[in-house]
């Protein structure tokens, strides 16, 4: 039992830092003003590439290349609000 306690407070800590260390980031001027900007141009140059460029330019397996891109510029931009989230929720109901 020692044991699980170990790692439940373990789990609790970490779910801690890591509202601590997202409250941080985003309250952070420079992180919004610049990193979540390029990664919001980043995913706007491939989300226009991927709406509008003609077939005849883009390949079935390059149209799946801008895809997967989209969704990973969309994660990242996503991480801290979800992170935060899954965090709070977890120290809700483990406390």
């Amino acid at each position: 039992m020692n044991g699980e306690y170990n790692e439940a407070d373990r789990a609790r800590r970490q779910a801690a830092d890591d509202l601590s260390d997202i409250h941080t980031l985003k309250s952070t001027e420079a992180f919004a003003r610049y990193y979540l900007r390029r990664i919001a141009q980043k995913r706007d140059a491939v989300k226009t590439r991927f709406i509008t460029a003609p077939p005849k330019d883009v390949d079935a397996a390059e149209r799946e290349i801008l895809r997967r891109l989209l969704e990973s510029y969309e994660e990242l931009l996503a991480l801290p609000d979800r992170d935060a989230a899954i965090a709070a929720a977890f120290l809700d109901r483990n406390t």
